[in-house]
């Protein structure tokens, strides 16, 4: 128990480790383990994500919007099938008057963009929803 103690009281070890380290002392490692990965668990990052954060950042940021543009690009390079680059990156474009370059984009979100997702690009584009006309079952 001084060693979890020691370990909690330590400005270089983590909760998570001080946890483990005291589970391990109470004799079952089975729990120290599984602390430790649920603490891995907790550190991934989502890179797509990351990548969306730092162009908004930079978006928002007087005078660095090639730096956002690049940030996006960047996002489409590493993962071109995933349509949040291109509809970040049109939405940007767009605000930015460049309707023709966020046109392009937009067609791309649409087309990497799964099928729950259709109608929200459409909106971010400014396109009206459309209904399909129910069919008329044989009455005239």
């Amino acid at each position: 128990k001084g060693a979890a103690a020691a370990a909690a009281g330590s400005s270089s070890a983590s909760s998570s480790e001080a946890a483990a380290v005291a589970a391990a002392d109470a004799g079952s490692s089975s729990a120290a383990v599984e602390q430790v990965s649920s603490s891995e668990r907790q550190l991934e990052v989502d890179p797509i994500g990351v990548q969306l954060l730092l162009g908004k950042a930079y978006a928002g940021w007087r005078g660095h919007d090639q730096d956002a543009l690049a940030a996006y690009d960047t996002l489409i390079g590493a993962f071109p099938t995933d349509f949040r680059g291109y509809l970040a990156k049109a939405v940007f474009l767009k605000e930015r008057g460049r309707q023709g370059d966020a046109e392009r984009m937009f067609l791309q979100a649409k087309f990497y963009a799964p099928e729950e997702l259709q109608a929200f690009v459409a909106s971010r584009a400014g396109e009206r929803a459309t209904i399909e006309p129910l069919p008329d079952n044989g009455m005239e």
